[in-house]
């Protein structure tokens, strides 16, 4: 497993546990069975130090009824045969992009440049879904297009709560495109109340798009981009690979815990939750450690749909490629 540079890894040695709210969101069907998580490597354990102030976050999706996920389970499976999920050459799917960097009136509010949007945020973005991170990445099959880069200077929309009036007033008046067009808010949102803890970003799901056109995309918070004072342990950009992992349809790897069946992909494992892998320590399965012996499943720390560290996120797996294939055709392609 290759890890990022030393110096990256190394700002982030001795980051505390974290303090995780986690949502108990039901399953889709399992897919056919993909190749394991890889083995780590022997250096993972670098990040495993204690001792450090503990670094609260936030939640990122919303609830889904378990009705929800059966229907949408369902209808991505009749859209993508099954000849199609397990191809061994991924299809080619194009999304455009469009990003809008909201700057509060405030000093410190207006970090982000258009030129920081293309290095910090899009050019992220495609490298994760290229495989770029890790040769033990699957390559995802989507070709992201930059259209526009739009700078807005309004407050409330720059310390806009989660699903708040004015964080709806934003979405729509800035939204643009359709189902295939990725919009992403930039922004220093604030979580919903009730949630403590860093709110790194938010998504919608694509089975939301129909009911929800003008409110479809991503939020990032410029906490989450490497940008200067923005010190939290997420802050290496990867918070934007996440965020369009729900936008394309996947769950986090700890969907379900050890008794649900998980996020619907079989080569990510059921895990726990995410706490035990926060430092890209994935030596072993917190359900159930027969399956390391028997199959190499791994909890997977490494995968872009954990609560890990940036510095740990570097990979998607073959299952989850075929599950955005899936949810792609059902819910964006031609919408």
């Amino acid at each position: 497993m290759t890890l990022r540079s030393a110096t990256t890894i190394s700002k982030y040695v001795g980051l505390g546990a974290l303090s995780l709210a986690l949502l108990a969101t039901p399953a889709l069907t399992v897919m056919s069975p993909a190749q394991a998580m890889p083995v780590p490597g022997p250096d993972v354990t670098c990040l495993a130090q204690k001792g450090a102030p503990v670094v609260s976050r936030a939640p990122d999706t919303p609830r889904v009824s378990a009705a929800t996920l059966a229907r949408v389970a369902r209808a991505a499976d009749a859209a993508a045969p099954e000849a199609a999920r397990t191809s061994a050459a991924a299809p080619v799917y194009r999304v455009k992009v469009q990003i809008h960097i909201i700057h509060g009136r405030h000093r410190g509010e207006s970090q982000l440049k258009r030129v920081g949007a293309r290095t910090k945020v899009f050019r992220i973005l495609q490298d994760g879904y290229d495989g770029a991170e890790s040769p033990d990445s699957q390559p995802m099959g989507i070709v992201f297009d930059l259209k526009r880069i739009t700078v807005t200077r309004n407050d409330s929309w720059y310390h806009a709560r989660q699903g708040s009036r004015a964080d709806r007033q934003m979405k729509k008046r800035l939204h643009r495109g359709t189902a295939q067009t990725l919009n992403i808010y930039v922004n220093k949102a604030r979580a919903q109340a009730g949630f403590a803890g860093l709110l790194l970003g938010y998504s919608t799901f694509p089975w939301n798009y129909a009911a929800n056109k003008k409110l479809d995309g991503v939020t990032l918070s410029v906490l989450s981009l490497p940008l200067r004072h923005s010190r939290t342990g997420y802050d290496l950009g990867d918070t934007v690979v996440h965020e369009t992992g729900h936008w394309l349809g996947l769950l986090h790897t700890f969907e379900g815990g050890c008794f649900g069946p998980n996020d619907s992909v079989a080569d990510t494992p059921a895990e726990r939750d995410p706490r035990g892998n926060q430092f890209c320590a994935d030596l072993g399965n917190l359900c159930d450690q027969s399956e390391v012996t028997i199959g190499g499943l791994f909890d997977p720390a490494y995968n872009f749909m954990e609560y890990t560290m940036d510095a740990c996120m570097r990979m998607f797996t073959a299952g989850q490629q075929q599950r955005v294939d899936g949810m792609f055709l059902r819910f964006r392609l031609g919408r």
